[in-house]
């Protein structure tokens, strides 16, 4: 499947099915605003980088991460405040946390993964 970008004009359902549903919702954040929230976060988050344990010494993680609470107060930038707000106005549910990651170059990567599916309570929506 192609990557779908941001901006396309045409909705779609990406699954729907006893596991849950993905939408794609295009054009749901504007290219001046994607572009300051990018700005914004680029500039101030505080990125950190990380080991994870795959082999005997442990591997780098080929980005940049950073997660933030919702729940507490002070905690997220502007953008990840104005992401939430819209989000949360379209799908009328709360969230508490957003993770972040931020790809540097061509060399950084993510690997095929789970995101610990068994620590997802039923029926959570992922934004």
């Amino acid at each position: 499947m192609a990557q779908l970008t941001l901006f396309d004009s045409r909705a779609s359902v990406l699954a729907d099915d006893e596991r849950g549903r993905i939408a794609y919702i295009p054009g749901f954040v504007d290219d001046p605003t994607a572009s300051a929230w990018f700005t914004e976060l680029r500039r101030e988050v505080k990125w950190r980088s990380e080991r994870r344990t795959m082999y005997d010494p442990g591997v780098d993680v080929p980005r940049l991460i950073r997660s933030f609470r919702l729940d507490q107060p002070g905690s997220a930038p502007d953008a990840i405040l104005d992401a939430e707000r819209r989000v949360v106005e379209r799908l009328d549910v709360p969230f508490n946390s957003v993770g972040l990651n931020l790809y540097r170059d061509g060399r950084d990567s993510v690997a095929p993964h789970n995101d610990h599916l068994s620590e997802i309570v039923f029926r959570t929506c992922l934004a």
